[in-house]
């Protein structure tokens, strides 16, 4: 073993009672501990090592049922056998306790015996308590670390398949469900394998202690273990039930989880369309269904839970009145040693229920596990034997599922080494379909395909990771710097980068939110292009680029350093494509046209009608233009028969960096925030907070009232008995009746405490969920900017689990625990006064090694919970670019990403066992003295005590060794769960948006669309520079008004202050006269419409999507679509509004997203539109029809569109050229185009 791993470098003695943990406990009482100074694993532990293993044996078993559970047997077995033996060691060893305390009993009866054969008794009891406890230690510890490595593997084995899924498998397992998969089930596969080692122990215990009863009791005993067989098929009904209840549960938490998972991906319309309330209450009624089922689930808990706490209390009735019955006497031996084995029954089967329980979930999970890891693949083109550089399609038709129809029909591609082809088509032609037939992602139905040599992918919209710039584009290569920086000169970035505080060091916030679009695009280009592959598939990268820069772009790019390399290019900008060697013309999945540009131009088809369209709508031909003068721009800078680009403009074009990311990329600050991390101990005020949760004070002193009562009952039941034994003789119906219902309140009141707390932590649990939800949906913009969603989900799912299934029964086990030790301690104490002596410091001690322990604990759980963040957010952000790392072949650089991430959490979940084991053997230790001692002070009392009471203290002393442990555990597990209350509160009390206004409006507000602009200052930062400096302008009623300005001018700014994303330092915005700073949030934000850049589309139907909130009829939504041109392709879909969206929209084509969100807020009916460039990743077909809407739909309205391509804005009625934060001009494009020095007719100038 590794010398680094402290364990493994102690000393024997050391190891057997765990003091090598010491150290650590030392400096988590001196300071805070850390994440360098956890344990490290051992080798064997390590995540890379157990999903080798794990991946290999499925493969060999995958055939064979129940593959998951067959490999994690056989794979684990000697570890397996291990805890095993360990178990039998302390089942054994623990029986031997109560055998002695018989002959003990005896002793104490007869007054003749030598006091040395008591001492010699009590002395064998402590011995065995002391190796049933040393045993059990070892066996949990053995067991925790079978445990990490099912749970390494099994994770590392989801994280590999979600790599490997196909488009269409992805599409049915969105992140939401995945994410479950890796936490929740995972989670309960490796209890269940640690519960699987406990069942063995309880079963070996459960059958000693029968027949050691039977030797004590004779033939009655056979009354008891009847009653204990006919408990079972009960308890297997009511498990049954829970397994159905937590299939169910599992199902709305998949569906809650996969919601909140789209929020949060679409935060930014959420928040645009003020749909925060409404998403509330669409999560808040799945949460309701979950609820139910945690009702359900709590209820057959609590039956289970009395079920077995009773059983143990009716085996030893039945026993002891049978006993009778059959006309034998009992003595004080008989009775307690009896005692003793049904206590001795109670502890394992006070586990079964947790057991049944973990079983019951890890069967589920593992049906989940399996179902999920049963998807087929994706697999990988074979090697070709054509020229590197070549592709080749033959008769292909493919479609994303076997059973589709084809989404491509019989394509024959032959592309040359070298060869530059464009891919042209309209909306949903098949474009990005033909690229996924390509790299191998589309199931081919027929023909052949090929493609030699490597590849590198740039994808539609371009995937960013939470990196630095360098790391992004260099995707894990070796640095050279000589083609680091003619990639960074060929894709315009040079210039950023200059902007940036730390250069190409800047950190990347998670999808790229820090920024532009241009920029993402662009860094996503320069990621393939230092690949330096062979073949390169480009998706429309130009597509978020003004054309100033595209045009440079394409020059350096790709008719530059990849002049030599074959490129294929996607684009709906006929100006590259005619840079191209050949065009190929797409149609509802067809190729129509193929050839070089000229010959297209010749033939007059599709293409050449869509090249004219394209000259027209872009400018080229503006003579005759309604809304323009024919101008001579001649002398204008610009060539409008060359795309050759002036590097001056190039660099005017990227010179500027995005002042709305100035919040973010600021010298000495980080992008994504480190998660927070409470230190110290839970506060008070946390636990009154939650108790608050479960109910009204007289509900709380009714709880309280029933674990007292419960105290009572149980101790009055014993001392009964014991006077009973006393007595000696036959006893009368009197005491049975009595003894038998003290039995039965018993029962009742622990069912009745478990069923009360249990539903009262289901509401709280929800009242916390709401709460957390609450925050998150109300917390500003600038939150999700600086955090990760897989740290958002982690609220939501782990923490929330936490909440729901357990943090209750800690508190329920915990205040169980405290009222058995406090009732033991004054039954001891009343029998046998002399064990004071031994209370005092054995209490002393309790204190101070359990308070020794927390401090670092604490420390250490809140580490763990902490390493579980980037776990989700590395699977969440891998998932979205699974292409992208398919395409590259950098799967296994991901792979080995996960596990390092893996490892870090195993580390502290190591550490964190290894000070349980530490502190419960202590504990057990103290028991077991404790129980020594009484066992002493009993012999040594004998002539003054009475046999019965000197019984009863002995036993309530061994029910305090397992309880001692258990209540630390409690506590210190309450702690643990009560931090995942605390996180969730975090984000539950994050300082709002401004949601409340103080002036009403009326409800046909906007009525004009007037909007004013007057001093205007916005700042995301006290201390940065301001985004926009003072602007002030006047948009008339129903004036269409165009936004121009290069990246960071602050036209995103302008738009965000409209809709109050951020707010001002300085100056007012007015609508319709009404200052909006004034009025709340939900009115301003629900009287305006967007359509934002990029399309957001959500989880469910159609329907859903165009109506989220089921807030019109079918022919309003049918109307919309119809005016949004996209009823003929909706129509041609099998279930027309109720057809499947996929998760972010997969199953339609970027142009066919844009127009849906278009219909989406035709729905909306407002008298205010704005547009964020909405047109930017739309081909020109779709743009006209895009605009072709807004002329006849939106002809009454205000709208102020934001755009790069000229052509979008030039026949506004005026068009408002922003730089740096400031309006620069803003005049009709009629006027402006008149002034030589106008901006705009520069920018008219430079596009062509």
């Amino acid at each position: 073993m590794s010398p680094l791993i402290p364990e493994y470098q102690a000393p024997w003695y050391s190891r057997l009672f765990t003091s090598w943990v010491k150290p650590l406990l030392d400096i988590g009482n001196r300071r805070t501990l850390e994440k360098e100074e956890l344990f490290p694993l051992n080798p064997l532990e390590e995540s890379h090592k157990c999903a080798e293993q794990l991946t290999q044996a499925l493969q060999q078993n995958s055939q064979k049922q129940h593959p998951i559970l067959l490999s994690i047997v056989l794979i684990h077995k000697n570890i397996f056998i291990s805890a095993i033996s360990l178990g039998i060691l302390h089942s054994m060893a623990s029986v031997v306790t109560p055998f002695l305390f018989r002959y003990l009993l005896n002793f104490l009866e007869q007054p003749q015996s030598k006091t040395y054969y008591g001492l010699l008794l009590a002395g064998g009891m402590f011995i065995s308590s002391f190796l049933s406890w040393l045993a059990i230690h070892h066996c949990f510890l053995t067991a925790g670390k079978l445990g990490f490595r099912i749970r390494a593997g099994l994770v590392g084995a989801v994280y590999q398949k979600s790599l490997q899924l196909k488009p269409e498998s992805q599409q049915n397992f969105p992140v939401g469900t995945i994410v479950n998969l890796m936490s929740k089930d995972v989670q309960n596969v490796y209890l269940a394998a640690e519960s699987f080692v406990i069942l063995i122990m309880a079963i070996v215990v459960v059958i000693a202690a029968i027949f050691l009863t039977y030797l004590i009791l004779g033939t009655a005993s056979f009354a008891g273990i009847l009653t204990l067989i006919i408990s079972l098929p009960l308890s297997s009904q009511i498990a049954r039930r829970m397994e159905g209840a937590v299939k169910r549960s599992n199902h709305f938490a998949d569906r809650r989880v996969g919601l909140i998972n789209d929020i949060l991906n679409g935060i930014r319309v959420v928040k645009f369309y003020a749909w925060e309330r409404n998403f509330s209450s669409n999560l808040s009624a799945i949460r309701e269904q979950e609820i139910k089922e945690l009702k359900q689930f709590a209820w057959q808990a609590a039956l289970l839970n009395l079920i077995f706490l009773a059983t143990p209390i009716m085996v030893a009735m039945v026993t002891f009145t049978c006993h009778v019955l059959l006309g034998k006497g009992l003595n004080v031996a008989d009775v307690f040693s009896g005692l003793a084995c049904f206590n001795l029954l109670q502890r394992p089967l006070l586990h079964i229920p947790n057991l049944v329980v973990s079983f019951v979930e890890g069967q589920v999970s593992i049906r989940r596990l399996e179902s999920f890891l049963n998807l087929p693949s994706f697999t990988k083109l074979p090697a070709s034997e054509l020229p590197v550089g070549s592709v080749q399609l033959s008769n292909v038709s493919c479609s994303w599922q076997i059973e589709e129809t084809a989404t491509l029909k019989n394509i024959s591609i032959d592309i040359k080494p070298g060869e530059f082809v464009a891919v042209v088509g309209s909306a949903g032609s098949g474009k990005s379909s033909l690229f996924s037939c390509l790299m191998g992602e589309l199931e081919l139905l027929q023909g052949h395909r090929e493609v030699s040599g490597r590849i590198a992918y740039v994808s539609q919209q371009a995937w960013i990771l939470n990196q630095s710039v360098r790391d992004n584009i260099l995707f894990n290569a070796d640095l050279k710097e000589q083609q680091y920086e003619l990639v960074l000169q060929a894709c315009c970035l040079t210039e950023d980068l200059e902007t940036f505080a730390s250069g190409d060091s800047t950190e990347i916030g998670e999808r790229g939110i820090n920024l532009s679009g241009g920029q993402k695009q662009r860094v996503s280009l320069a990621r393939a292009v230092y690949k330096d592959a062979d073949v390169f598939f480009l998706d429309d990268p130009f597509s978020a680029l003004d054309n100033i820069v595209g045009r440079q772009i394409l020059q350096q790019c790709l008719l530059g350093i990849l002049g030599k390399k074959t490129r294929i290019l996607v684009t709906h900008n006929l100006d590259y494509a005619m840079a191209s060697d050949r065009i190929i013309f797409l149609e509802q999945g067809t190729i129509t046209e193929v050839g070089t540009p000229q010959e297209l131009q010749e033939r007059d088809g599709k293409f050449a009608q869509m090249l004219k369209m394209y000259e027209y709508n872009d400018g080229k031909k503006i003579g005759g233009n309604d809304n323009l003068i024919n101008l001579d721009l001649s002398g204008d800078e610009g060539d409008t028969n060359t795309l050759k680009c002036n590097p001056h403009r190039a660099k005017l074009a990227t010179q500027i960096n995005a002042l709305e990311q100035q919040p973010i990329i600021t010298a000495n600050s980080r992008i994504i925030e480190e998660e927070e991390r409470a230190s110290g101990a839970v506060k008070a005020e946390l636990y009154f907070s939650y108790i608050r949760m479960l109910g009204t004070k007289p509900s709380l002193l009714f709880i309280v009232g029933l674990f007292i009562l419960r105290e009572i009952l149980s101790i009055g039941s014993d001392l009964w008995l014991a006077y009973w034994a006393a007595d000696g003789r036959n006893p009368g119906a009197l005491f049975l009746t009595g003894f038998i219902l003290l039995g039965i309140f018993v029962g009742i009141i622990t069912f009745l405490r478990a069923i009360y707390m249990a539903l009262r932590g289901v509401n709280a649990a929800n009242k916390i969920h709401k709460q957390l939800l609450s925050g998150v949906l109300h917390a500003p913009l600038s939150f999700f900017e600086a955090t990760p969603s897989g740290r958002v989900l982690n609220r939501f799912s782990k923490d929330q689990k936490i909440i729901d299934q357990q943090v209750i029964f800690k508190f329920l086990e915990g205040m169980s625990t405290l009222f058995l030790l406090l009732s033991s301690v004054v039954v001891i104490i009343g029998a046998t006064p002399l064990a004071l002596v031994a209370i005092v410091p054995l209490v002393w001690g309790y204190y101070n090694i359990q308070k020794y322990f927390r401090a670092s604990a604490r420390d250490v759980n809140r580490l763990e919970a902490i390493a579980h963040s980037p776990i989700y957010a590395h699977f969440s952000e891998t998932l979205v670019g699974a292409s992208t790392i398919r395409a590259f072949g950098c799967e296994q650089l991901f792979i080995l990403e996960i596990y390092r991430k893996i490892d870090q959490s195993q580390r502290a979940l190591f550490t964190q066992l290894c000070l349980e084991r530490w502190l419960s053997l202590r504990l057990d230790i103290m028991g077991v003295l404790l129980v020594g001692t009484v066992a002493v002070s009993a012999v040594m009392s004998r002539n003054i005590l009475a046999s019965g009471l000197a019984g009863l203290s002995i036993t309530y002393a061994m029910s305090v060794t397992g309880a001692l442990g258990r209540a630390v555990h409690a506590i210190a597990e309450l702690e643990i769960s009560m931090n995942s209350i605390q996180r969730t509160q975090h984000y539950a009390n994050l300082p709002p948006e401004k949601w409340q206004g103080r002036q009403t409006i009326n409800a046909d507000w906007p009525l004009a669309g007037k909007i004013e602009i007057a001093a205007l200052e916005v700042r995301y930062r006290p201390e940065l520079e301001p985004a926009l400096k003072g602007i002030s302008c006047a948009i008339a009623p129903g004036e269409k008004i165009g936004v121009v300005g290069r990246t960071g001018s602050g036209k995103s700014t302008l738009l965000l202050s409209l809709f109050r994303m951020v707010e001002p330092t300085q100056g007012h915005i007015y609508i319709d006269d009404v200052d909006i700073a004034k009025i709340p949030l939900q009115e301003l934000r629900s009287r305006l419409t967007i359509i934002p850049q990029e399309p957001v589309l959500f989880q469910g139907t159609i329907r859903t999507n165009l109506d989220p909130f089921h807030e019109f009829t079918d022919q309003q939504l049918w109307q919309s679509l119809q005016r949004a041109h996209l009823q003929g392709v909706i129509k041609h879909l099998s279930a027309g509004l109720d057809t499947d969206i996929k998760e972010g929209g997969a199953n339609l084509s970027m142009g066919e997203r844009q127009l849906l969100c278009l219909a989406r807020a035709l729905l909306k009916n407002t008298r205010i539109l704005l547009l964020d460039e909405a047109t930017a990743n739309v081909d020109y077909e779709t743009d006209n029809l895009i605009k072709q809407t807004l002329n006849d739909d939106f002809a009454h309205c205000t709208v102020v569109t934001i755009a790069h391509r000229i052509h979008t804005v030039i026949d506004a009625d005026r068009i408002m050229a922003m730089e740096q934060g400031r309006i620069m001009e803003f005049d009709s494009p009629k006027v402006l185009l008149t002034k030589p020095e106008s901006i705009l007719r520069k920018m008219v100038s430079q596009s062509r």
